[in-house]
């Protein structure tokens, strides 16, 4: 399972770019548009999962466009299981419609309890590009010393904390992003 964040295209784009991606994955996404005209344009989430482990095409749940979308993948364990897959593009998510802010939220909390519920046939993974750094994480300055999240507010940062401090961070030792002369950790999985 590969989550593709800033696709800047659509599936059917990016299967044109990539043709024999088609063989080994089901390609499935949301669309690169900006979900809102006040929003600011977000560049898409793109899921390929493999059809080796799973034939049948998952489908895919929107839910903010362009922003953040989850699939579930029945898995292979004792009495049937499932996988919640979420890829979330935490960009100007603050300036969307309150519904698509609170169908993420509760998608979420509804996969993480069934998780915690359940663990041995349910599980609950978030890979997303968050633009924050978070609490204690470090940040490398290349030439000179900026805040690399002085644009994000603690609104937007307390929305997830609620959800991610449910899961495990599987933390990168490496810095995933650079921002003006500075590297820090933005891409995480959560489990």
């Amino acid at each position: 399972i590969v989550v593709v964040l800033e696709s800047h295209c659509s599936s059917e784009q990016f299967i044109q770019r990539f043709k024999d991606i088609p063989r080994l994955c089901h390609v499935i996404g949301t669309d690169a548009l900006g979900p809102h005209p006040t929003a600011h344009p977000a560049g898409g989430v793109l899921l390929l999962v493999s059809k080796l482990f799973f034939p049948s095409p998952p489908i895919i749940c929107t839910l903010a466009p362009a922003r953040a979308a989850v699939i579930t993948l029945d898995t292979i364990s004792e009495g049937g299981g499932c996988m919640h897959l979420f890829g979330i593009h935490n960009f100007g998510l603050r300036s969307l419609p309150q519904q698509w802010k609170s169908l993420i939220s509760s998608r979420l909390s509804e996969a993480i309890h069934a998780s915690h519920a359940n663990p041995r046939s349910t599980s609950c993974i978030v890979l997303g590009d968050w633009n924050f750094v978070e609490e204690g994480d470090f940040t490398l300055h290349a030439r000179v010393p900026l805040s690399l999240v002085k644009h994000r507010s603690n609104e937007e940062i307390n929305l997830w904390r609620p959800l991610l401090g449910k899961l495990m961070l599987l933390q990168s030792s490496a810095p995933t992003h650079c921002w003006q002369d500075t590297l820090a950790v933005l891409d995480r999985c959560y489990i």
